[in-house]
């Protein structure tokens, strides 16, 4: 049987349409034969021809369609995935089928695109095998309640109304098994075009509609060219939000808001964002903030933010900032800031640190360097240049007021005696103090041991000589001792109590924090003032005892004249003899 020479045989139509489909308004001829001969009742006819011929009359339909909503809105929870599909069937001759007892027919239902190509690979578009149950020539089915026929395309009914030309829908219906044994499957053509119901209509203007608009006449969705906006009228990029955005899961490409956005994942490359997000996880490649972002976990390779709070882990890539705004590094600053400064890790547990686009401080390897970049200590500080407190080194200021320490490096060329090179030295001054004119300061040398401290002349004032205190420092009291702090058994200190210095030498002891202290360079001037008067007294002895030791020469001298005298002459007196002491 050519299935293309089939023609309808008009039925009677159920009520659910106020008119008859287009196509099945009149009677048509009885079904035909391949040869397109009729064939007789009487004589010779073959009953079996007959039957099926009353069968195949069965197949001249009209469909109606009561579709429901199930793909013109969405709800919670989803619609079945189902079309409601009703006719009524007769024979040839007009008369219902089933009419003394429900018959059931196998039946292929297919929706194409095209109401006449057989091309199944490209116009295809679905296809179900139902078995169809007539019961006084009506029939009622759910389509999407089938199963598959064959290898040919089963996909969700609703998906086959996404494609761009959805609005080009034809269904075909073959009835399996009732045609002869060359051809037994029967197509009834032509194709049945899906029609809309009358509200249906309301959805071509929603198509050409710019915008959506609340009963106020409040513009909620808006769409300009390929541009959507919620809560604008004239959206500028692809998607455009002012507001707040709640979800689950958020992806925001080339999208511009001036809301709020609460995500648990926020995806949103060359995003524009002037409100807030707040998500467990952001990325936003090329994405420009000037709002707050709110995550644990961010990704914002060549972005731009204004405000970035962070709670967790903050990954970004680059090479180190360049100057004049060239900048390829994983964090930087941007205008009014320094737009060359930043930082970035070029190496495995290394970090930089850049300021106008050179290099100022390195971590490496749990080392901290500043103004070199191979520290070799916990901290390493490589100061810029040498000569005073303000080329490097340590500053460590007073809150109270604005006093400030200095701890800085230091050397000096030397060419002397025969040695040739820099001698090092480490400086400890107070403020401003290491100028010409103030030069107050102290250092520990390579060359010496002990603290070294400025003692120039130049240096000082009220210079006076110390008065005579050797009495007093008859009277102080050294002493060993331990530290309160010091565990039983320590090896015991020598020195000093600040309370005995102070009773002889008050100017040497100050207190701090409720303890005595005691300025301990000042003992050396005391006990060299001290051992220069011992020094005077032990002179002035040596001189009388030099003086006693002459005079004991000259008596003795004049003894022992007078002891020859009288021995030359016996009467003179015996000299006088010197006394025991």
């Amino acid at each position: 049987m050519n299935l293309a020479q089939v023609p309808a045989k008009l039925m009677k139509t159920t009520s659910h349409l106020a008119t008859p489909p287009h196509g099945f308004a009149r009677r048509q001829a009885p079904l035909t034969s391949t040869t397109g001969a009729v064939p007789r009742a009487g004589a010779g006819r073959d009953p079996s021809v007959a039957r099926s011929r009353r069968i195949l009359g069965l197949l001249g339909l009209v469909w109606v369609f009561a579709m429901g909503g199930a793909f013109a809105q969405l709800a919670s929870p989803p619609l079945p995935e189902n079309l409601t599909y009703q006719g009524f069937l007769v024979d040839a001759n007009g008369a219902p089928l089933g009419t003394n007892a429900p018959a059931n027919y196998d039946v292929v239902f297919r929706l194409w695109a095209d109401p006449l190509s057989n091309d199944s690979a490209n116009n295809l578009i679905w296809s179900e095998q139902q078995t169809v149950t007539v019961d006084k020539g009506y029939f009622s089915v759910l389509l999407g309640a089938g199963s598959s026929y064959s290898s040919e395309p089963y996909p969700k009914l609703s998906s086959t109304f996404a494609r761009p030309d959805a609005n080009a829908r034809y269904m075909e219906v073959t009835v399996l098994g009732i045609g002869p044994a060359s051809t037994p499957n029967v197509t009834i053509l032509p194709r049945l075009r899906l029609l809309p119901g009358p509200y249906a209509f309301l959805a071509q203007y929603a198509r050409a509609a710019g915008s959506l608009v609340t009963a106020s006449n409040q513009t909620v969705l808006s769409v300009s060219s390929t541009n959507v906006g919620i809560n604008t009228a004239s959206p500028s990029t692809a998607l455009e939000v002012k507001g707040t955005i709640t979800a689950t899961a958020f992806a925001g490409s080339n999208a511009t808001f001036s809301g709020t956005v609460t995500a648990p994942a926020f995806s949103g490359s060359d995003a524009k964002l002037s409100g807030t997000v707040t998500a467990s996880t952001f990325s936003g490649a090329n994405a420009t903030l000037t709002g707050t972002v709110n995550a644990q976990t961010f990704s914002g390779v060549n972005g731009t933010f204004t405000s970035l709070n962070v709670n967790g882990g903050l990954h970004a890539k680059g090479g180190p900032p360049g100057a004049n705004d060239n900048n390829n590094t994983g964090y930087m600053f941007s205008a009014p800031g320094d737009s060359d400064s930043g930082m970035s890790s070029s190496a495995q547990g290394q970090i930089e640190f850049y300021n106008n686009s050179s290099e100022v401080m390195r971590v490496k390897d749990g080392m901290v360097g500043i103004g070199t970049t191979a520290p070799g200590a916990m901290l390493d500080i490589n100061s810029k240049s040498q000569g005073n407190a303000t080329s490097g080194g340590l500053r460590l200021e007073d809150p109270s007021d604005s006093g400030y320490w200095n701890i800085h490096p230091w050397s000096v060329y030397f060419n002397f005696f025969g040695y040739t090179g820099y001698l090092d030295y480490l400086v400890f001054s107070f403020g401003n103090n290491e100028t010409a004119s103030s030069p107050v300061y102290s250092y520990l040398s390579t060359s010496t041991t002990g603290l070294i401290t400025t003692s120039d002349r130049r240096s000082k004032k009220d210079i006076e000589p110390m008065g005579p205190c050797l009495d007093r420092v008859m009277a102080l009291k050294p002493s060993t001792f331990r530290y309160q702090s010091a565990p039983e058994g320590t090896p015991v200190n020598y020195g000093f109590i600040a309370q005995d210095i102070e009773e002889q030498f008050p100017d040497l002891v100050q207190e701090m924090n409720g303890l005595k202290t005691l300025a301990g360079a000042g003992i050396t001037a005391i006990n060299t003032r001290g051992l220069q008067e011992l020094t005077q007294q032990v002179r002035q002895k040596e001189e009388r005892i030099q003086h006693l030791e002459s005079e004991m020469e000259r008596l003795k001298s004049l003894v022992e004249s007078l002891s020859r005298d009288r021995a030359a002459d016996p009467r003179r007196p015996a000299p006088p003899q010197a006394a025991d002491r």
